[in-house]
């Protein structure tokens, strides 16, 4: 539990200051009290407590860097916290991470927050930290107990929550947990005591979540505008008149993803260059495995009745199949493409139809805090634009780290809808594999068999080809095993039909087959900005100075095979 859910804690968190908007739910999460365990696991205990110390010893787990300041005080509380880690405390750190985790899509400015003061539980001792922290919620752990049951182990937690907007305790309850593998977030080794501690939080930080979500103000201000945006889009657009022709001329009948017979609701711009259509199938009830086995789309999104954890849940079906298509015209072309794939059940065909335009809710359709259209729809989310990511204020601290390759790829593309850059990629990689294939089939590959017919090598193993966009020339690195074994790098260059072998770097020997593609970039890297996750090399600079420059009528660097 440490290493999963407080890797998480880190990633995420910010920090509330109570009675302010500034952060929103705050919540304190204080240290376990009383610990107790049968004498029987004192060896498990303290192998696990000296684990957390030598892990404590590598150094300050977080520094505070450039972060926003909820995070920097978020960091300080966390590493002042960890100083009396031990594997009980685990528990505080363990549901601070989770509880940021689950808030943090709905609360951006979730406040979590550890403290090291413990409490006895009482009222007016929970209330009195919470107005000296000044958070709303105080969530305390005043029992850990480790024991044996009928020959089984399990843990009590018992917890507390203190809001302070109520002046009382709004949950307290002790929550049991056994010796086995729950899975997904709280996934742990079954033989090991954070199993009993895993399964035991599962069922407490749920309850915690459902208290603070069904009382917070900004969810039930959402949970009013998503109701009265839902009646907007029944009243006004679910059985709204639309063109149903209007896509047999922009989706090919021979599009197999896509039944123009399953849309029931189709809107579009006032030109007419873009459009957004709800589809939908019912009756194909499908369980979880059978859908796990579906290649037909990607980003799958299915929707359940039952819980997780419910034995039933893989056997479930889902009666209703729906998708979105949205699309952009774009220099006299339709550019099209198919999202938010969904499984689900409803009552009836009505209420999956509504149900499943509700995702406009999700797609800026709406003005913020309102049940106005958004003209920004058009512009955003479904039709959003390639960005030049040397113009992100992050650039400096990402760009050269993380996002350099995409920068890359994404060179040809800036400022087109994403729906577009997607097709223009998809035919550029079909148009570079077709040509990879060609030249390694027919130029490439025959050199080399070559050289296996003369003994002159005794195996190869070709790696991708190095290209530009225009497809006129490329380059092959190559591993020959020669005599004795030993592993050399060659490279050879294909231009109009002549092969060469390209000699700017001198064929070098390696140990290991593994270091092959590390060294063909490390080389590359020499000259250009290129690695294998760049689609194309587009360096002209590279191409005139390093591969096909000349002396007179001579290459350089290029031997002509003969």
């Amino acid at each position: 539990m440490l290493k999963k859910i407080f890797f998480l804690g880190f990633v995420y968190f910010s920090i509330f200051v109570f009675g302010q908007q500034k952060f929103d739910p705050q919540i304190l999460v204080l240290p376990v009290s009383e610990k107790i365990y049968d004498k029987n696991f004192g060896k498990d205990i303290s192998k696990l407590n000296q684990d957390i110390r030598n892990n404590n010893r590598a150094g300050e787990l977080f520094t505070e860097g450039d972060n926003p300041e909820n995070i920097r005080i978020y960091q300080k509380s966390l590493n002042d916290f960890v100083k009396q880690l031990d594997f009980f405390n685990t528990v505080s750190v363990g549901s601070s991470g989770f509880l940021f985790y689950r808030f943090y899509e709905h609360f951006p400015n979730v406040l979590i927050k550890l403290s090291t003061e413990k409490s006895n539980g009482s009222l007016e001792n929970l209330k009195s930290i919470s107005e000296k922290e000044t958070t709303q919620y105080v969530l305390n752990f005043p029992l850990v107990k480790i024991y044996k049951e009928k020959g089984k182990t399990f843990a009590d937690v018992k917890v507390q929550l203190y809001d302070n907007s109520k002046k009382s305790i709004v949950l307290e309850q002790i929550y049991k947990g056994g010796l086995y593998n729950p899975g997904f977030e709280f996934s742990c080794d079954g033989k090991s005591l954070n199993c009993c501690i895993n399964n035991a939080l599962s069922q407490a930080l749920d309850d915690i979540i459902k208290e603070v979500a069904m009382n917070n103000v900004t969810l039930k201000n959402n949970r009013e505008i998503a109701y009265n945006r839902n009646v907007f889009l029944k009243d006004n657009y679910l059985n709204k008149d639309f063109n149903a022709d209007f896509l047999k001329n922009i989706i090919a009948e021979k599009d197999e993803n896509i039944d123009l017979k399953d849309i029931y609701q189709l809107i579009t711009n006032e030109d007419k260059t873009k459009f957004v259509g709800f589809f939908l199938k019912q009756g194909i009830s499908q369980d979880f495995m059978s859908l796990q086995k579906n290649n037909k789309d990607k980003n799958v999104k299915i929707l359940t009745d039952t819980d997780i954890k419910d034995p039933n849940y893989f056997k479930e079906n889902h009666s209703n199949y729906a998708y979105i298509v949205e699309g952009v015209k774009y220099n006299g072309n339709w550019f099209y493409r198919k999202s938010n794939v969904t499984y689900f059940n409803s009552k009836n065909y009505d209420e999956a139809k509504l149900y499943f335009l509700n995702n406009l809710q999700t797609l800026n359709f709406f003005k913020e805090n309102s049940t106005e259209f958004n003209s920004d729809f058009w512009e955003t989310n479904l039709f959003s634009k390639v960005e030049d990511l040397k113009k992100d204020k992050d650039w400096d601290n990402y760009g050269e780290s993380i996002w350099k390759e995409d920068d890359l790829n994404n060179r040809d593309y800036i400022c087109l809808y994403e729906i577009v850059a997607d097709k223009l990629r998809d035919d550029k990689t079909k148009s570079n594999e077709s040509f990879e294939k060609d030249r390694l089939e027919n130029f490439y590959k025959p050199y080399y068999e070559t050289l296996l017919k003369n003994k002159s090598i005794s195996k190869y193993s070709e790696h991708s080809l190095i290209f530009p966009i225009e497809r006129n020339k490329s380059i092959n690195p190559v591993l020959f095993t020669e005599n004795k074994n030993t592993l050399t790098i060659h490279y050879f260059v294909e231009s109009n039909g002549t092969l060469y072998e390209w000699n700017y770097f001198p064929s070098k020997t390696i140990k290991d087959k593994l270091d092959f593609g590390e060294t063909v970039v490390n080389d590359m890297e020499k000259l250009t900005d290129w690695n294998f996750s760049v689609d194309n090399l587009n360096d002209e600079n590279f191409w005139n100075n390093y591969v096909f420059k000349k002396s007179g009528d001579v290459y350089l660097y290029l031997k002509k095979i003969k």
